[in-house]
């Protein structure tokens, strides 16, 4: 794709990534372009005239010179074709020339995506699984696909596209009314796998694609759209997990889209969702809007839970926005005992979670503030709630540097939490740099630099990416701007930001560690 295409279809393409590199290719001269082609088939390969109009079309480009040299390969018995415009235009031309069976397995693999298997294609063509056994071995031969060495479903081989214009050509092809039965069966073969989870994101692309496709046709949605709700959902849920805020959202809202105004309980838990991830992705103002909305319908349905937990985090985004940390601790004790009393244990960790937070903050309660933690990691264990556990634990770590005890048995602590996640890099991202400052002061050297430098944030799977607030920030933003500002900016300043953050709560232990080796003479290591 050209450089000018491709920054107009995305602005912000490779800016910011620290070790990505811009190359501005220059097209290939004439001469370069016939030493292509020579070099692909052969010398004299060529008719008079048929040189002059391929370099003509080709402007440089060596894909349209690779397809054209395929194109003429593939039709040996005449020399004279035409030349066609431009790329698109040679692999159309190469796919009508395929034979009706290979050229429907192109088009229904097209379908499944840029990797497809023979299963997928046979559940979406009329044509059965014993059929397909040699049309792939063709098309592989005549530079269409490519075997996979390693296949990500047990059980099936894996192909790919060549190239992704291929893909595209492929599944223009197919006729628009009936590329949303085709989605729909795709979207079927994938549920017959049994494997939810995995295939969360795959499955939701294809009902989204169905859903449009028959929308555009003016064809009835009801059934398809009682199939994709949890489909979509799904795919929110694991995008969450994964900390991929905007697919989230996204997801949560196509979801959302599907249901009824009188769906309440249904959406109220979306809006929940749905507001959540925007507060993870710093859009304060619309995770609030969709938030009380959340509250509003889940008070119409009678949904007392689900209110108390939009409650909840309502608080957090107000005690953020405007400091009101006391009336968010109320809020959230409030929130809790409601959440008891309903049995929800998962509401019960995140609201536990908050209560921490803000004693720790705010009130100057290490005692008060590690019991609520406990509380909720207790909670998130019986929930099952894998982020809210973690999430106490690194509170927990950071808040032993206030409690009344000896710095070794906090660093005891500390590490026996980090033992109970085992093999877990969200953990030892999440423990580990609040662990820094009492390792500093029990002198437990280099074990600080190692504590810190395993849970920088440009480790992959860093707990505190996205979000708010570091472990170890005792006190709350002095200024309103500074942290509603902070979360409108690029993840890598965030990132930055943190990492300075964790610097300077290292920098005071480590120095005066260092000025008492020194007076004691020992000034190599001081």
């Amino acid at each position: 794709m050209p450089l000018a295409e491709l920054l107009a279809r995305r602005p912000g393409w490779g800016g910011g990534k620290p070790n990505a590199l811009t190359l501005s290719l220059a097209p290939l001269s004439d001469a370069d372009t016939a030493r292509l082609v020579e070099s692909l088939l052969g010398p004299s390969a060529l008719q008079p005239g048929q040189e002059a109009a391929l370099l003509a079309h080709a402007g440089g480009n060596p894909l349209y010179a690779e397809q054209y040299a395929q194109m003429l390969t593939e039709h040996r018995a005449s020399r004279q074709l035409p030349v066609p415009e431009s790329v698109q235009g040679i692999i159309s031309a190469r796919l009508d020339a395929l034979p009706p069976a290979e050229k429907r397995l192109l088009q229904d693999a097209a379908v499944i995506g840029k990797l497809f298997w023979p299963g997928a294609a046979a559940a979406l063509g009329a044509t059965p699984r014993p059929g397909l056994e040699e049309s792939p071995h063709g098309l592989e031969r005549k530079q269409f696909i490519r075997r996979e060495r390693h296949s990500s479903l047990a059980g099936e081989t894996q192909y790919a596209f060549l190239h992704v214009l291929l893909r595209d050509a492929a599944y223009g092809q197919i006729p628009r009314a009936t590329r949303a039965g085709k989605h729909l069966k795709a979207a079927g073969w994938i549920e017959s796998l049994g494997r939810p989870d995995d295939h969360a994101e795959m499955l939701a692309h294809h009902y989204l694609a169905a859903l449009e496709l028959a929308r555009a046709a003016h064809q009835d949605t009801t059934g398809l759209a009682a199939r994709a709700r949890p489909a979509l959902q799904r795919a929110g849920d694991h995008a969450l997990a994964l900390n991929a805020y905007p697919s989230a959202a996204r997801l949560y809202r196509a979801a959302l889209a599907l249901w009824p105004q009188d769906a309440r309980e249904q959406r109220a838990g979306l809006l929940r969702l749905l507001g959540t991830v925007l507060y993870e992705t710093g859009d304060l103002e619309q995770a609030e809007a969709v938030l009380l909305e959340g509250s509003h319908v889940a008070a119409a349905a009678g949904m007392l839970a689900v209110q108390a937990r939009i409650r909840v985090l309502l608080a957090e985004i107000h005690a953020e926005q405007d400091g009101r940390y006391a009336e968010a601790l109320e809020e959230c004790e409030a929130a809790a005992a409601l959440l008891q009393s309903e049995g929800d244990s998962e509401g019960l960790a995140e609201a536990w979670l908050l209560v921490g937070k803000l004693r720790f903050w705010r009130a100057g309660d290490p005692l008060g503030a590690e019991e609520a933690l406990e509380r909720a990691g207790t909670y998130a264990r019986l929930s099952a709630n894998h982020r809210a556990e973690l999430e106490s634990r690194s509170w927990l770590v950071a808040n032993l540097q206030d409690l009344p005890i000896p710095v070794d048995v906090a660093v005891g602590r500390a590490e026996r939490l980090l033992e109970a996640a085992p093999g877990d890099p969200w953990a030892g991202a999440g423990i580990l740099p609040p662990l820094s400052r009492p390792s500093g002061y029990a002198r437990r050297f280099p074990h600080p630099r190692g504590c810190f430098g395993a849970g920088t944030p440009e480790q992959p799977g860093f707990l505190g990416q996205g979000k708010r607030e570091h472990p170890r920030r005792k006190y709350p933003p002095p200024r309103r701007w500074q942290a509603s500002d902070l979360r409108r900016q690029p993840q890598q300043r965030a990132d930055h930001g943190r990492h300075l953050q964790y610097h300077a709560g290292l920098e005071l232990p480590v120095c005066r560690f260092a000025r008492r080796r020194r007076r004691a003479g020992d000034v190599p290591l001081g």
